[in-house]
Parts: structure tokens; C-alpha cells; sequence
């Protein structure tokens, strides 16, 4: 019996610690948007430089931490007229913060910066930024 209830108990721990980690993989934060055309050049510069492979087709995502270009995540993003998050878009990390602006974005929330295609199609260009739900993946588009 105490060998049973030993690894009852072990199961449910893993488990938790599973979920915790799971559920740590989502940031919840602020989303804003670059320029028409910036983020396609950035994800340019990024091949060239030999962070990521070309042939990618979806959204580009900018993220407040270098180590994350390459990564793909998925981002689900608020609408502005209905308060709902929309469906998740997969996006491919090209860009970050800079060291002089990484400290402002954290304290602002933002988590996300997408290419302005991702924006304008989620209907929430004219807000400039929305809420965003974050889901790292252990993918990643690097050479």
C-alpha cells in the first residue's frame, strides 16, 4: 500500500510540475505593430545574417528578447470592437527590443510587436496596440 500511494503521489507531482510548466510558456501582455514593410526587411537582414532560414510565408513578430529570433510562437491578439481574442496566428520571431528601449517595454506590458499585415487583418491598426496572449513553442525556424 505504501508503495502505491509512493508513486500516486510521485504521478501527481510530475503532473503539477507539467501543468506549471505548461502554463508558464504563456505571456499575457500589450501588442503593437511596425511599419508596412519593416518587419519583411528586418526577417531579410535576419537570412542574410544567418539567424533564420528563408521560406518562411506567415506573420513576423518582434519580442523584447534577442534570444528568442528564430523561435516561432503563437500570438493570439485582442479585437478591439468585440474584446475577444481572435484566432492565433503562428508567427516567426525576427526582431527584439534594443538594450536602451527593453527596460520601457517591459514596464509597458509589451510582450509583442507584429508585422502591420498581422495588425491591419485583426482590425486593430487604428488602436496602435491591443492585448496580446503570448504561447512559445519549442520550434524554430534557424538554420
Amino acid at each position: 500500500m505504501n508503495g502505491i500511494l509512493s508513486a500516486l503521489l510521485a504521478g501527481l507531482i510530475v503532473g503539477a510540475a507539467w501543468s506549471h510548466t505548461e502554463a508558464a510558456t504563456a505571456q499575457y501582455g500589450i501588442a503593437k505593430y511596425y511599419s508596412p514593410g519593416l518587419m519583411q526587411h528586418v526577417y531579410s537582414v535576419r537570412i542574410r545574417q544567418g539567424l533564420v532560414r528563408p521560406g518562411w510565408t506567415g506573420g513576423f513578430a518582434a519580442t523584447p528578447y534577442c534570444r528568442s529570433i528564430g523561435r516561432i510562437i503563437h500570438a493570439r491578439l485582442r479585437d478591439p470592437r468585440s474584446g475577444l481574442y481572435n484566432q492565433a496566428h503562428t508567427l516567426l520571431v525576427v526582431d527584439c527590443s534594443q538594450y536602451r528601449d527593453l527596460q520601457r517595454h517591459l514596464d509597458e506590458g509589451l510582450i509583442l510587436e507584429t508585422d502591420y499585415r498581422t495588425a491591419r487583418d485583426d482590425g486593430w491598426t487604428g488602436d496602435g496596440k491591443t492585448g496580446a496572449v503570448v504561447t512559445w513553442t519549442a520550434q524554430n525556424w534557424r538554420p
